[in-house]
């Protein structure tokens, strides 16, 4: 299972503001960590709206973390930016699949999304630091 360039841009961006102490324009940090502006300008749209980000106007405005970083879960960073964290489809059906109670990868499958669940959900960006 891979992650998108979503995740990865994103956590990049959150661990490089929760470094920096201070605002930080979405320009700088595109530069530095080599990024696209217009990508990392829709991952904080969208980091905003969850309420991970937050943005100061101004001369010295940019994008600060919303909240400490040891009360940001990463789980919850990837479920904002990712469409979802399953590794097969047919573990986010809301209908249950007619061979589930027969069917050998779903089982194992379970036990790798429930895996990848424990360890971002009981992680935060602070413990990425």
């Amino acid at each position: 299972m891979n992650f998108s360039t979503k995740s990865r841009y994103g956590l990049r961006a959150l661990a490089y503001i929760a470094k920096s102490k201070k605002p930080m324009s979405l320009h700088v940090i595109a530069g530095e960590q080599d990024m696209s502006l217009s990508y990392l300008e829709q991952l904080a749209a969208k980091l905003k709206k969850a309420n991970i980000l937050e943005s100061k106007r101004g001369k010295y405005g940019g994008y600060v973390l919303a909240r400490p970083a040891d009360k940001i879960y990463i789980g919850e960073v990837l479920r904002v930016l990712e469409d979802d964290i399953l590794p097969v489809e047919c573990l986010g059906s809301e209908q249950q699949c007619i061979k589930e109670t027969s069917c050998i990868s779903n089982k194992v499958f379970k036990k790798i999304y429930d895996s990848i669940r424990e360890v971002v959900d009981k992680t935060t960006l602070q413990d990425v630091l």
